[in-house]
């Protein structure tokens, strides 16, 4: 380690839910839920007799269920952001929002370090954070990542739109005992 006051950065990179797709979907929802709310109002406060309409706690528990979960969703991932960094101290994981504070990856017992294509929802079952029994996977998107194998069996996957970069990057901070063996 060089200068543990101010360690050197050697690979960084953040990423955000960017894939057309999921958001076509998840604007689709929005859309959908949202639509049919406001075709209950609408239908409510037009056609209805007054003994028919809905009292307005009705549309304030609508409003609570599903305009602001619907929002928040939206909101989320807009804000979600995973940001991978290797330094001289080490390597870091960070998922905004999900994670409030930096979270440093153990290197010690490291039996392998590997760029990887991967499906991240037949392997790893989606996007985001996933915990397996023997596995762990930070990925926001695409099929490209790094995937750090434990000599107990236990694999971390970071997707990343540069493998080989971060691949290089953990290679020279890991314990001098394991950095002969994360050429995998």
């Amino acid at each position: 380690m060089a200068n543990s006051e101010h360690p050197k950065v050697l690979f960084r990179e953040d990423q955000q839910f960017r894939q057309p797709l999921l958001w076509i979907i998840v604007v689709i929802f929005a859309a959908f839920v949202l639509g049919t709310a406001f075709f209950l109002m609408r239908r409510a406060a037009l056609g209805a007799p007054e003994s028919a309409r809905l009292p307005w706690q009705t549309w304030l528990l609508l409003l609570l269920f599903v305009v602001l979960p619907v929002g928040t969703t939206m909101l989320v991932l807009a804000l979600a952001k995973l940001q991978v960094e290797v330094s001289t101290a080490g390597l870091f994981v960070r998922f905004f929002p999900f994670h409030r504070r930096v979270h440093m990856i153990d290197l010690s017992g490291i039996a392998s370090v590997e760029t990887v294509t991967y499906n991240s929802v037949l392997e790893y079952g989606g996007y985001g954070i996933r915990r397996l029994p023997r596995a762990k996977a930070y990925n926001t998107g695409g099929n490209q990542g790094v995937r750090i194998h434990y000599a107990n069996g236990y694999h971390l996957l970071l997707g990343t739109q540069y493998p080989a970069e971060l691949q290089a990057a953990i290679a020279q901070v890991l314990p001098e005992a394991s950095a002969a063996d994360a050429d995998g």
